[in-house]
């Protein structure tokens, strides 16, 4: 069963390191991607050892992840063994376990621009320049689904290879 192009492309999967937060976790990350109807069976969680297992195993629901699969210790070194851990080609999502929003910033464009002037290296003469203006807010992603598969559909059409959110420590 040979899956096509745009099938590849859709299929991805979250993964979440954490360590010895099993119910931050659930209250967080798990339960965002919940809000946004990520089904479970995308998702794993990543911990450091068996002790780990054990905790996360006991207090973390299962039918709010597919897989627990122990790594190693520490955050870089566990984010090594995920992009290890998965054969080349699978879409990765790598998320912190303590989520609890995701925003996507809109940039509107506005009709009017303003002619500007500024002297040419200092000898007397000006050029004329326009400065577009654009209108940037930002608003909770509403459908992360199809804004994740839409940032993977982007890599392949222009051949890149990495993509990611910037993490805003409020």
């Amino acid at each position: 069963n040979i899956k096509t192009e745009k099938e590849t492309h859709n299929n991805y999967t979250i993964v979440i390191p954490s360590y010895n937060r099993p119910d931050l976790i659930q209250v967080k990350t798990l339960a965002l991607l919940h809000k946004h109807n990520i089904p479970a069976h995308r998702i794993t969680i990543f911990v450091a050892n068996q002790e780990q297992y054990d905790l996360y195993k006991a207090k973390v629901p299962a039918w709010l992840y597919n897989n627990l699969v122990i790594g190693v210790i520490g955050l870089r070194n566990q984010r090594n063994f995920i992009m290890d851990y998965y054969p080349e080609g699978v879409h990765i999502v790598q998320m912190d376990d303590d989520i609890d929003k995701i925003m996507e910033l809109i940039i509107e464009p506005n009709s009017s621009s303003r002619k500007g002037s500024r002297k040419d290296s200092g000898k007397g003469s000006r050029k004329s320049i326009r400065v577009s203006k654009s209108t940037r807010r930002i608003r909770p992603i509403i459908d992360l689904d199809g804004f994740i598969k839409q940032a993977f559909n982007i890599c392949h059409q222009k051949n890149i290879f990495l993509w990611g959110w910037y993490r805003d420590w409020e």
